[in-house]
């Protein structure tokens, strides 16, 4: 949380209990929501509500072998990421 919010162009960064964060994104009403590429192809909760105030959904794409998951991986085999 503390990396993203870090980032000039982050302007908040919110954790949330719920299945989905479509109750949060209705009440912030961001201008993008931006999902990771493991979502490519898939309904994304509060793409609509975005979308539908002219807000932008972005799933940007990165090559898979730079998942966070793997990178631990490499690290914990003394790789540098």
């Amino acid at each position: 949380r503390e990396a993203l919010f870090a980032l000039r162009c982050v302007d908040d960064v919110q954790v949330f209990d719920e299945d989905t964060p479509e109750a949060l994104i209705a009440q912030l009403r961001p201008d993008v929501l931006v999902k990771g590429p493991a979502c490519k192809g898939t309904d994304i909760p509060g793409a609509e509500l975005v979308e539908s105030w002219g807000g932008e959904l972005i799933v940007p794409e990165w090559p898979i072998q730079n998942s966070t998951t793997q990178i631990v991986d490499r690290l914990q085999q003394g790789y540098i990421a």
